[in-house]
């Protein structure tokens, strides 16, 4: 009851807010009143992007009306607002987006009912332009747990495929963070906040401009012990109840609490000078792994993870029509897990009747390394105002090296070992892989009000071959201030270096013949754009091929059985997105989006599982004379199916109510914020997969954070 009221309000709020608009409305100003020359690469984003590069490369301005494909765009302002810390907190409130989270209490990314067991491969996420996603898992939330957002300037987020500009992972959303230049900030902020579950937040952002080059940087650190959420049963204790009646003791530690406790460093260093640019990042952290690999509470959990970024391009222009932009780009990524799967005085029967019995659990403990070498080189040439051609290719070479793996036990026998040491094998293999890719892609303004946008790409892999994919774009401006998108696109996901070589006896066999994943998309969209209100909604049919899916989840129950990876059949999704934006000047504003869709399992016919059909968010920031704002928002998900075999009931609906009260202009520049999540202590849950933990992961109730930030 207490939910609904909630939403009844909340949808009041936004009705009164987006109504009221003043007659008097300016016509906002059209991309063909912005062309110019090449334009410098700190005054665009991905969308002004989309039409013409297929990286962040000079290009010319477009109004986001005329993408051509579906886009929001948070800003620093929305950020500060919303009262978000991460990239997951905005990302909650973009339509058509969902996060949950999974047994270790990493992000997994839900975009138009598309969700698979991994965490974020299927979306591909760029820091100004670098791609974050590492080659051990396809995803970028494996090594980074939390994306902090303080030191962006806006976050981009392009929903269906991109692959035709951007390659792999680009499959289902792409998403770019764009971060801060000395162009649009200049001193010194300091921020520090503290709060529930004993977190603290400290970060610096700098900014300054000499003469032509621009450096920015940024640092933050993040502390929290992290929520304490009950457990009453894990996987464990299903297998208890096996074993009991032939006379082995139960191990489970649960009922337990879940640790979630992090600490993570994030540094940048970013500079601009005319048409150089160089940025360099460092994401460190590390967890306590949350309920455990296999859905088991354990005694000894603990991730660690980094990820370094450098990253380099030149833009030349050649003459008043013609310019070349040269791109070079290393990351690398660690990604180290000590994991107590199994927990003290566990005992199973082997095969042969044997009673083996481990006093001190399963211990397991792992460390990848990955690096990407990435050279391109982009050319754009204008045939005349209104048209416009780029092409060009890049290389890349993807590694892992450094594998270790440590456990104390026989994986083969079964056997318990008297310590922790080396293992006879890695658990994936030392591989690497070459990719060469080129595109081509044709912007056109064939009418005055009509803007056509064609171009693919093709990439070579090394272990697995050829992939070729288009896209083709039409966006009508008509009278009124009204357009209309009709998009197609085609992507890919390339299997992961797990899913292809991933080596653990009796427990899980990669699969070398693997196909990439490839999804065609069709959209068709409508927008209106008056002033300060922009109204949009669009239709999207989605048909996925070949999508990679684990055979069976990983669970204790699987040890004897090898779970691989296999090509399914695909799903089909289809949907509808409306997004309402109204603001009323720089202290007010209002949102509002709904997402529908319907996934279905093209092999059963049935709803697919884990992903509700409705999704809505609302939002209102209310500026309480010069001082004080205050910014209520309402995220609404409904119930979600189970996998077909799963005899669990859905997973319930929910409402959470989040509010962020900012006073402002304090001495100048000091800045206050309290911001409170879960007002109303709503319990709700994450679904965890079938034949894993028997209940659910828990979610956080009300927290409370309390900031503080001065500008110098």
């Amino acid at each position: 009851m207490r939910s609904l009221l909630t939403i009844k309000l909340a949808i009041g709020m936004l009705m009164l807010a987006v109504w009221t608009t003043p007659a008097s409305a300016q016509q906002p100003d059209t991309a063909g009143e912005r062309r110019g020359d090449f334009t410098d690469i700190d005054e665009l984003n991905l969308n002004d992007l989309l039409d013409t590069t297929v990286s962040i490369a000079a290009g010319r301005v477009q109004a986001l009306e005329e993408a051509p494909s579906i886009v929001s765009v948070i800003t620093a302002e929305d950020i500060r607002r919303l009262g978000a810390r991460t990239l997951a907190d905005v990302m909650a409130l973009v339509p058509g987006f969902e996060v949950l989270t999974d047994r270790l209490g990493r992000n997994r990314i839900a975009v138009r009912g598309v969700l698979t067991e991994g965490t974020s491969e299927n979306v591909l996420i760029l820091f100004n332009g670098i791609r974050l996603n590492e080659l051990m898992t396809g995803g970028a939330t494996f090594v980074n747990l939390d994306i902090p957002v303080y030191n962006l300037r806006q976050i981009e987020f392009l929903r269906g495929p991109g692959s035709a500009l951007f390659g792999s992972n680009a499959f289902v959303a792409v998403i770019n963070l764009v971060a801060h230049t000395a162009r649009d900030f200049d001193g010194i902020e300091a921020a520090a906040e503290g709060g529930s579950f004993g977190t603290g937040r400290y970060s610096i952002l700098t900014g300054h401009a000499i003469g032509g080059l621009g450096l920015t940087t940024s640092f933050q650190f993040k502390d929290t012990n992290g929520a304490r959420l009950a457990v009453p049963q894990d996987a464990q204790s299903v297998i208890d109840r096996l074993l009991t009646p032939l006379g082995i003791k139960p191990s489970s530690l649960a009922p337990g609490l879940t640790t979630d406790d992090r600490r993570s460093e994030d540094g940048l260093i970013s500079g601009r000078y005319k048409g150089f640019a160089f940025d360099a990042r460092l994401q460190h952290e590390r967890s306590g792994g949350f309920i455990g690999q296999v859905d088991i509470l354990g005694r000894n959990n603990q991730l660690d993870s980094s990820q370094v970024v450098l990253a380099a391009e030149q833009a030349i222009p050649l003459n008043p029509k013609t310019a070349i932009t040269a791109r070079f780009n290393m990351t690398q990524s660690t990604w180290k897990q000590d994991l107590n799967a199994l927990p003290p005085g566990f005992a199973r029967l082997a095969p042969d009747g044997e009673l083996l019995f481990y006093q001190d659990g399963i211990q397991v403990d792992f460390q990848s390394k990955s690096r990407r070498f990435a050279g391109s080189a982009t050319v754009d040439h204008k045939l005349s105002e209104l048209h416009q051609l780029s092409a060009g290719t890049s290389v890349e070479n993807e590694a892992t090296y450094d594998l270790t793996n440590y456990g104390n036990y026989d994986p083969v026998s079964g056997r318990a070992l008297p310590s922790v040491q080396p293992e006879p094998f890695t658990i994936v293999a030392d591989t690497s892989r070459t990719i060469f890719s080129a595109f081509l892609q044709d912007s056109w303004n064939a009418l005055p009000r009509l803007g056509i946008t064609a171009g693919v790409r093709y990439d070579n892999y090394s272990d697995f071959g050829d992939t070729v994919n288009p896209r083709f774009a039409a966006v009508l401006r008509l009278p009124d201030d009204f357009y209309v998108k009709a998009l197609y696109g085609r992507a890919f996901r390339a299997p992961t270096i797990f899913e292809s070589t991933v080596n653990i006896p009796n427990a899980v066999v990669g699969n070398a013949g693997l196909e990439p994943s490839t999804i065609d998309t069709f959209e068709l969209g409508l927008v209106y754009r008056k002033s300060k209100l922009r109204v949009s909604g669009n239709y999207f049919a989605a048909r996925l091929h070949d999508l990679i899916l684990a055979t069976k989840p990983l669970t204790i129950g699987g040890i004897g059985t090898a779970q691989t990876f296999v090509n399914t059949p695909g799903l089909n999704t289809q949907g509808i997105e409306v997004e309402v934006n109204r603001n009323f000047g720089f202290d007010s504003s209002a949102f509002a989006n709904i997402t529908l869709q319907r996934p279905e399992d093209r092999d059963t016919g049935g709803r697919f599982p884990d992903v509700p059909w409705t999704m809505a968010n609302f939002g209102l920031t209310a500026g309480l004379g010069r001082f004080v704002a205050v910014t209520p928002t309402l995220l609404v998900r409904g119930s979600r199916p189970r996998f077909a075999l799963d005899p669990r009931p859905e997973v319930p609906a929910y409402a959470l109510m989040n509010v962020n009260i900012r006073l402002r202009n304090v001495f100048e520049t000091l800045e206050l914020s309290t911001a409170v999540n879960n007002l109303f202590d709503r319990q709700y849950v994450d679904p965890s997969p079938f034949g894993t933990l028997p209940v659910d992961y828990p979610r956080p109730g009300r927290s409370v954070l309390v900031g503080v930030s001065f500008k110098f």
